[in-house]
């Protein structure tokens, strides 16, 4: 055997160091599902708080007969807690009153909604009818629903050129449950003056 073939058959039979070369072959692998599955755990938790953070601001703004904007900004403050310890950076909690005429045709009575502040009024912008998909089978002539919705840009914690912001969306229709419709009351409880109803804005 030549002295060269001899080093090759002896660099054959070398098995010092597998482990370690396996190891560096395994290890991005790993590394890649371990972050991947943390990343995917964590943008499923902030999903759900979304989700309930909806649910929250559907269930409150549907149980009154008539709310102030002062009420109405609190409940979205309120709501908006349900999301900690998350960002809510970039944000839009809204309601929507929305009145189905003899046709079933809707159009926009009151919304309150906040990104930065809340404000409540007749329009905001994004909110409009056609904006807002609503099924047919919820279009009940001479009836009265609340959309309810959460729109949130999520980062991702590992962000980068595979992992690009996304935004994570909710929403939820819900009839008032004590009236056939929910007031924004700019007037006295005795004496109100709703939202969308005879010209008040």
């Amino acid at each position: 055997m030549t002295r060269s073939g001899f080093a090759a058959w002896r660099l054959l039979r070398d098995r010092r160091a597998v482990a370690a070369t396996e190891f560096a072959i395994i290890l991005p692998v790993m590394l890649l599902l371990y972050l991947g599955g943390f990343q995917l755990m964590d943008a499923i938790a902030t999903y759900r708080k979304v989700t309930s953070t909806v649910r929250a601001l559907a269930d409150l703004s549907t149980q009154s007969e008539q709310v102030t904007p002062a009420e109405m900004t609190a409940i979205l403050a309120g709501t908006r807690q349900i999301m900690a310890p998350y960002s809510i950076t970039g944000s839009t909690l809204s309601v929507v009153a929305i009145d189905f005429d003899n046709l079933g045709q809707p159009s926009v009575t009151w919304v309150c909604a906040q990104t930065v502040t809340a404000s409540c009024g007749t329009s905001y912008p994004g909110l409009q009818v056609a904006n807002l998909k609503i099924p047919a089978g919820l279009r009940v002539p001479n009836s009265t629903l609340l959309y309810s919705a959460l729109s949130l840009p999520y980062v991702p914690i590992f962000s980068g050129a595979f992992m690009l912001p996304v935004t994570l969306s909710d929403k939820l229709f819900m009839s008032p449950r004590r009236s056939p419709s929910v007031c924004l009351n700019k007037g006295t409880p005795t004496a109100p003056l709703c939202v969308g109803k005879g010209g008040v804005t």
